[in-house]
């Protein structure tokens, strides 16, 4: 079994912050990390150009800001590592709901070296995107939260309640 593994490259342009917006924006360029999207349980013979010009809209950016831009694409092993312990991946599917729709989920662990508060156990975040469509463009998010206590959040509504109800009992 294998995974599609897409690695980017973020960056913000400092020296954009105090840029008037009149004539060449200066350059500033600080390198922030990047992200690990996996496709899984993809065939070994995947097109792989394919999948990254229909995903590519979604986890690309280029203004004078900020840039993110795909640095490798690679179909490894199903068990290969492909990031740091600390980090998160994103996982995505292609066509999963309809035709031309990419679906993503993001698992953030919070439980070691977390920076939510500690009785948040796990953030789980979805969302969807059209092929083509711009990299801002996120349908049907939402975000669930594993608490300590085993509960789930759905929102930050229920988020707030649930630490509310805590605060009672103490």
């Amino acid at each position: 079994m294998k995974k599609l593994v897409i690695q980017t490259q973020y960056k913000e342009n400092y020296a954009a912050w105090d840029w008037d917006g009149q004539g060449e924006c200066p350059q500033g360029w600080k390198f922030k990390g990047g992200t690990t999207y996996v496709m899984p349980n993809c065939a070994e013979d995947i097109d792989v150009d394919s999948v990254v010009e229909a995903i590519s809209s979604h986890i690309t950016v280029s203004n004078d800001h900020t840039a993110e831009y795909i640095i490798s694409a690679d179909v490894v092993d199903y068990n290969k590592k492909v990031c740091e312990d600390w980090e998160t991946t994103t996982e995505f599917t292609l066509f999963s709901g309809k035709p031309g729709q990419v679906t993503f989920m993001k698992v953030t662990d919070n439980r070691d070296m977390g920076y939510m508060k500690s009785e948040i156990l796990e953030k789980i975040e979805t969302w969807t995107a059209e092929v083509g469509g711009d990299y801002c463009e996120r349908e049907n998010y939402s975000a669930e939260f594993l608490m300590e206590d085993g509960d789930f959040c759905r929102g930050n509504a229920e988020l707030t309640e649930w630490f509310d109800a805590q605060k009672e009992v103490a």
